[in-house]
């Protein structure tokens, strides 16, 4: 299933759905009650490039995303 351009879509049996931008190698996690975790990013720009690529292309595909968030970082090395 491929929803998004530059991206590997995966849904699994938890309806958790994985999403990985191949240029930055940052991995989409998107689980069923909204929530997101950002995986692979090698510093906070990668992280918000991914999210601001999500939001974009969300709301090309009609998708409303309110960009009220709390982002919490752990563990960038």
């Amino acid at each position: 299933m491929k929803l998004l351009p530059n991206t590997k879509n995966y849904l699994n049996q938890s309806n958790l759905f994985k999403m990985k931008i191949i240029k930055s190698n940052v991995e989409i996690l998107i689980f069923p009650n909204g929530n997101l975790v950002l995986t692979g990013a090698k510093t906070l720009e990668d992280n918000y490039n991914a999210l601001d690529f999500l939001i974009e292309n969300l709301s090309r595909l009609g998708i409303k995303v309110k960009r009220k968030a709390r982002l919490t970082v752990q563990n960038i090395s």
